[in-house]
């Protein structure tokens, strides 16, 4: 009577075939178990793919409100004039720059000097 080895995995359930090298059934059970694996991946993406579409929407919608409210904040500054020199006259008891105040400030900060005597003599 001849005696005959079988190989056995329980975590796959499989048994090596008769005169099937320990090698071999080894290489058997390497496929089998990346088989099993895909199997089990394509199941949680099927599983998780309504959700996982639902949260790129919710994103993809969240993107495109928060890009429309800085373009619309952007557009509004610039419809109300609030740019440069417009802001500053805005401002309450503020007094309008101009080429006659900006001179006569010149002049108080100068003293009551005129300008030709600010000169020093050499």
């Amino acid at each position: 009577m001849q005696k005959l080895e079988l190989f056995h995995c329980p975590s796959l359930d499989q048994l090596s075939k008769p005169g099937e090298s320990e090698r071999d059934f080894r290489i058997r059970l390497q496929q089998a178990a990346r088989e099993a694996r895909d199997r089990q991946a394509d199941e949680l993406k099927k599983k998780y793919a309504p959700k996982l579409a639902a949260l790129g929407e919710r994103k993809r919608k969240a993107e495109q409100a928060s890009t429309g409210r800085r373009g619309r904040r952007s557009s509004r500054r610039c419809n109300r004039g609030l740019g440069g020199d417009r802001a500053a006259r805005r401002i309450p008891g503020r007094k309008t720059l101009s080429m006659a105040t900006l001179k006569q400030s010149r002049d108080r900060s100068a003293g009551s000097r005129p300008a030709t005597a600010r000169k020093r003599a050499t």
